[in-house]
């Protein structure tokens, strides 16, 4: 049963909350917040100033602007005009800038003060919070025919499009319907609901995040950029602004866990927590239950192609033997394949490739009809001749009890010396038996030089032992390749280990940046022989105790 009306896009969804609670606050920032009513007056005269422009059904609107109350109302008005909103991340480089604009041609483009510099196009500019009038398009073209709007329930109009990164380099836009969003935001309805007087902070995944609490009559809280990814900023925010709902990357939350142990205590309010964008690890499960006691914890697989795939409550399945929490149950199980290299599909249980069917995909790449067709393929298990499915890169099996887990990603292998390795695994490995926050592991060099190199971040609390530490200056650490020697083929324990502070990550999605890892340490010589002295036996065997895992078995890795 649907939480919301599944046939009505989301102009028209907001349309219908805002004359339902007009007084509610809908939309909030650091310097304005504003009801639904005058979220609905301000949005109507910007989409009427982009109607003026010549923006109806299906044309792009760019929106390049930071996270603020000013980016919701532009991909609001834009709706509203009949238009979809194309991301231009503040992020972006000068020549990908370029590359996107060119590459999309929108209509016009809505901005920013602070951004309006970057823009060299020919497209024409609206510069929403400039002091002229010609800058903010006030003085606009006044077409003399404008494009009538879509109909309430024109579900497969475009609602956005955004950029990922290409496996040939070239950023690929991912065109989103309302349809997709529509029914990914109503099944998050029926597992953690919003209702008047919610607070949901949009950080991760902002553009995704900020519309979902306007059509249940809840407060869109933009949190700023330069406390997106800052530990300490953001849980000031978030308790400043009594945030009741939220999404983290695991990555994120593990950083914030590190710096707020008693997170709890400054999040009273927190009711929901989802976490999307990496696979969960159980051991995160168990740091975040001790220190959020009364926030449902909630674990969503999703991407631009297929949005939300899995969505489950963690506390109801989590199984701390286990190495990986599983995401949830498939939101729509029977368009959800996991397949064999032959397509067929494979045994319960068992791992293969994860593709996915059904109503919630996103149209394909705009101006890439072979990159679509073959990321969407036909789908040979729904019965219908024009049904597809995409094919995600991501290795998974549906569990016994229905769950789907994530394993690892296709084509994701390193090539080591005649060997084949799965990061994923080496990772799932570091993080078991080896006192670490988090660890990310590559492939670095060429030919007989390729070695596996691992990135990692020692648990809070550790001392750093600086006669014998856990990493030399040679990227050497012993201690850590004897911890993995009964666990891990000896081909897959990595070569070289650079210990960090943090791991980078992408300013937009909040996953691990593996380009921005810093080189690792040159090619040393061979380790020189080491003395045998009691002093030293002591210090190792100290190093040892506190760089293991106390009460962990180390018979059997799953």
């Amino acid at each position: 049963m649907s939480i919301i009306d599944v046939n009505k896009d989301l102009a028209a969804l907001f349309e219908q909350q805002a004359q339902a609670t007009p007084d509610a606050v809908a939309l909030e920032d650091e310097k304005r917040s504003l009801t639904y009513a005058e979220l609905d007056r301000e949005t109507w005269a910007l989409a009427e100033r982009l109607r003026d422009y010549g923006v109806g059904r299906d044309d792009l609107v760019g929106v390049l602007m930071g996270r603020s109350a000013d980016y919701v109302i532009a991909a609001l008005a834009t709706l509203r005009a009949g238009g979809a909103f194309l991301v231009l991340e503040v992020a972006y480089p000068a020549g990908l800038l370029r590359d996107v604009i060119e590459d999309a041609k929108p209509t016009v483009i809505l901005t920013q003060s602070e951004y309006s510099g970057n823009l060299t196009s020919e497209t024409p500019v609206i510069v929403v919070d400039s002091p002229d009038k010609l800058a903010r398009g006030e003085i606009s073209p006044h077409l003399d025919e404008r494009r009538s709007l879509p109909e309430d329930d024109d579900v497969e109009r475009l609602l956005f499009v955004s950029y990922s990164s290409g496996t040939t380099g070239k950023p690929k836009g991912i065109m989103n319907p309302h349809r997709a969003a529509v029914r990914s935001y109503d099944l998050r309805f029926a597992v953690s609901d919003l209702k008047p007087g919610d607070r949901v902070a949009c950080n991760v995944f902002f553009i995704w995040e900020m519309l979902r609490p306007l059509i249940r009559g809840a407060t869109t809280v933009a949190i700023p950029d330069h406390a997106s990814y800052d530990p300490v900023a953001l849980v000031e925010l978030l308790s400043q602004w009594r945030i009741t709902d939220t999404l983290m990357t695991p990555t994120l939350l593990a950083t914030v866990l590190s710096r707020h142990p008693k997170l709890g205590e400054q999040l009273p309010h927190l009711r929901s927590l989802w976490l999307n964008g990496e696979v969960v690890t159980t051991d995160l499960v168990r740091r975040a239950m001790d220190a959020l006691p009364e926030t449902r914890l909630l674990n969503v697989y999703s991407a631009c192609e297929t949005h939300e795939t899995a969505v489950g409550d963690i506390r109801t399945f989590v199984d701390f033997d286990t190495r990986v929490c599983p995401v949830g149950p498939p939101t729509d199980p029977e368009h959800t394949y996991v397949l064999d290299e032959a397509g067929n599909r494979v045994n319960q249980g068992d791992s293969g490739e994860l593709y996915v069917g059904g109503k919630l995909l996103a149209r394909g790449y705009l101006n890439l009809p072979e990159t679509t067709a073959k990321a969407f393929q036909p789908d040979p298990f729904a019965g219908d001749k024009d049904a597809r499915m995409y094919r995600t890169g991501d290795l998974a099996r549906i569990l016994p009890n229905g769950l789907l887990e994530i394993t690892g990603r296709v084509g994701g292998m390193i090539k080591t010396r005649g060997y084949t390795v799965q990061p994923g695994a080496v990772e799932s490995a570091i993080r078991k038996h080896l006192a670490v926050r988090d660890c990310a592991v590559i492939a670095h060099g060429e030919g007989l030089e390729r070695q596996i190199v691992a990135y990692i971040v020692r648990e809070k609390g550790e001392t750093r032992d600086r006669t014998i530490p856990l990493v030399d200056e040679y990227g050497y650490s012993p201690v850590a390749r004897r911890a993995l020697t009964d666990h891990l083929a000896h081909y897959m324990i990595p070569s070289v280990w650079v210990e960090l502070e943090e791991l980078p990550t992408h300013g937009v999605s909040g996953k691990v940046d593996l380009k921005a890892l810093p080189a690792p340490p040159s090619p040393r010589s061979p380790r020189p022989a080491q003395k045998k002295k009691k002093e030293h036996n002591i210090k190792r065997h100290h190093t040892e105790a506190r760089l293991f895992r106390p009460g962990r078995s180390f018979a059997g890795s799953r």
